[in-house]
C-alpha cells in the first residue's frame, strides 16, 4: 500500500499548522490522480507539499495547483 498526505504550505514552503492533510490511498497500484482523496474533495489552488509512504521509505514534493 502507498499512503499520500498532501498539505498546503505557507511562502516558506513549511505545512501550514491547523490544516488538514488530504490522503490518497493505493492499494495494488504504483499510479493515481491527485483527485482521488478520500474525502473526495479537490484540491484549491495553491502550493503543496506531498508525502508518499511506502515500505517504509517516505518522498516529499512540492507542487502548485494553478
Amino acid at each position: 500500500m502507498i499512503i499520500v498526505n498532501v498539505n498546503m504550505v505557507n511562502a516558506k514552503n513549511e505545512p501550514i499548522p491547523g490544516s488538514a492533510p488530504a490522503v490518497i490511498l493505493l492499494q495494488g497500484k504504483t499510479k493515481a490522480t491527485i483527485d482521488k482523496t478520500v474525502d473526495g474533495k479537490k484540491l484549491s489552488p495553491r502550493n503543496y507539499v506531498m508525502s508518499v509512504v511506502s515500505e517504509g521509505k517516505t518522498a516529499s514534493i512540492l507542487f502548485t495547483i494553478k
